[in-house]
């Protein structure tokens, strides 16, 4: 599984949460947000789809939601 690298300042929690993804959802993540790609240039990249590109950041978005909102709570 290859590993999302950045020095990226955004919080060292959302970075933990991407590396429990799924490989191909953390690197549409890393792509997205971090090298600002499209959604476009995200699927000539991974070598899928468009709309697996879409299905890869809704779920990896919602992960994230579900796995940082439990970190929160248990503050």
């Amino acid at each position: 599984r290859d590993e999302v690298v950045t020095d990226d300042p955004i919080d060292p929690r959302f970075w933990s949460a991407v590396r429990r993804l799924p490989a191909q959802q953390a690197r549409a993540v890393a792509l997205f947000y971090v090298e600002d790609m499209s959604v476009e240039q995200i699927a000539v990249h991974l070598q899928c789809s468009v709309g697996s590109v879409k299905t890869h950041l809704s779920r990896a978005r919602a992960a994230l939601a579900s796995q940082l909102e439990t970190k929160e709570d248990d503050r």
